[in-house]
């Protein structure tokens, strides 16, 4: 896993559980199994970890690249 996957990786664990979103109702919404969002979420897809932050945030109505972005805050306002 490079740097910038593993940092958009926790960006992803950081908003999900600091707003209490339950996961495997994210997974159904994405038309993803919950043992396949669990893998995205840790990593184990890397050719899929920008793709996956991308259709997260498409899902929960923020930006394409709210995860990705160089000026992430959430958090530290």
């Amino acid at each position: 896993m490079t740097f910038n996957q593993k940092v958009i990786l926790d960006r992803i664990n950081l908003y999900l559980d600091s707003e209490g979103l339950r996961k495997e109702r994210l997974a159904k919404r994405l038309g993803k199994s919950p043992s396949a969002f669990y893998a995205n979420l840790s990593g184990k897809h890397l050719k899929t970890a920008y793709q996956f932050a991308v259709e997260l945030a498409e899902v929960l109505g923020l930006p394409p690249t709210y995860f990705i972005e160089e000026n992430f805050h959430y958090g530290f306002r």
